[in-house]
């Protein structure tokens, strides 16, 4: 008899439907979680039955790649909350006579977000969003496929509107787990586990449970449809970052380091002074008159920018920041009767801080 351990299979379109049908549910601490934010990872423990403080050290990890808190966000949007059977992507344009209202808002302050974060909305000074955010991403997918391996069946009780397979002795059965300590959301009612049939009142043979009562034949109910649009949502989502991370893929490449210069000549001056990590310290402060009007710019993603500006030379400044401080001229033109050409500088960062002034 072969005992070889066998390689987990390809995953296929039905996989693929089974996963998103049994998706964890989130468990936030309003609902009884001992959740820190949205109950994301505890909500992922239970489902697959493995301690959350894992999931959450996980996330810390993937949050030094960069992408550790669009991966969560993500999560955010696709789990539904304990006993809610749809997720805040699924209700974004149906929220079924405000019953879904708390979910639909939190699911575009998510997108928004999300997008945000990325760079996929264009925010970003140059599209922050890398192929390490891209792979962190494919790995959180990765991960949920092979913890979806390990843990097929969801526990009992756990997530709404999923009825169980019919048993077989291919099916594995589901964990049973106490969820008392949860409460549903408000509007809604906590998913009720299989109840024994009347010609079981004991209980004692759940695996016929799904053997129909005997009397009169019941006409079958009508094939549910089946829900396509969230996932056109989550591939708009995955292209929009795609999208926007092979942008950035085909830009020139930006070292991880500071950058310091002094140019006292025209010559000297370069068209863009660019880091991805690193501080840039740029001194005009002894420039000569322009013979010609310059564009400069300087950017990093995260880091500071620290200009020296001429003191012979009429300059054009804008200063910008996503997120951090900006000390610049009140007056965009510094130097305004000096004589030569212009010298236009757009100091930029998505994270960190922006400062220029005269020596």
């Amino acid at each position: 008899m072969n005992t070889t351990p066998q390689p987990p299979t390809a995953p296929t379109p039905q996989t693929w439907d089974r996963m998103w049908a049994t998706r964890p549910v989130r468990l936030p601490k309003s609902q009884g979680g001992n959740a820190y934010i949205a109950g994301v990872c505890e909500g992922i423990g239970v489902r697959y039955q493995i301690d959350p403080t894992l999931i959450r050290i996980a996330f810390v990890l993937a949050a030094f790649t960069g992408a550790g808190l669009s991966l969560y966000l993500l999560c955010w949007m696709l789990f539904p909350r304990y006993s809610v059977d749809k997720a805040p992507v699924e209700v974004l344009f149906d929220n079924r006579n405000g019953r879904y209202s708390a979910d639909q808002s939190t699911g575009w302050v998510l997108v928004f977000t999300f997008l945000f974060l990325s760079g996929s909305l264009g925010f970003g000074s140059r599209g922050i969003i890398s192929g390490t955010t891209l792979f962190t991403l494919a790995i959180g997918a990765l991960v949920w496929y092979l913890l979806h391996q390990r843990t097929p069946q969801p526990p009992a009780g756990l997530i709404a509107d999923f009825a169980p397979p019919a048993p077989d002795k291919a099916t594995t059965p589901q964990p049973e787990v106490d969820l008392s300590a949860y409460s549903p959301a408000p509007g809604f009612d906590a998913v009720h586990r299989p109840q024994p049939p009347a010609w079981d009142p004991l209980g004692t043979v759940p695996e016929l449970w799904d053997l129909p009562e005997p009397g009169p034949a019941v006409a079958p109910e009508p094939p549910k449809r089946t829900r396509v649009w969230p996932w056109v949502v989550v591939g708009f989502v995955v292209i929009a970052v795609s999208a926007s991370g092979a942008i950035g893929m085909f830009r020139a490449e930006r070292p991880l380091a500071n950058i310091n210069q002094t140019i006292t000549q025209q010559e000297q001056i370069q068209p863009e002074y660019t880091t991805n990590v690193g501080s840039i310290n740029l001194d005009f402060s002894k420039l000569k008159e322009l013979t010609e009007d310059t564009d400069v710019t300087a950017y990093t993603d995260l880091g500071s920018i620290n200009v020296s500006l001429p003191t012979a030379v009429k300059v054009r400044l804008t200063c910008t920041t996503d997120l951090g401080s900006v000390h610049c001229p009140s007056d965009p033109v510094i130097n305004p009767t000096a004589p030569g050409k212009t010298l236009t500088l757009h100091l930029s960062t998505d994270l960190g801080s922006v400062n220029a002034d005269s020596p």
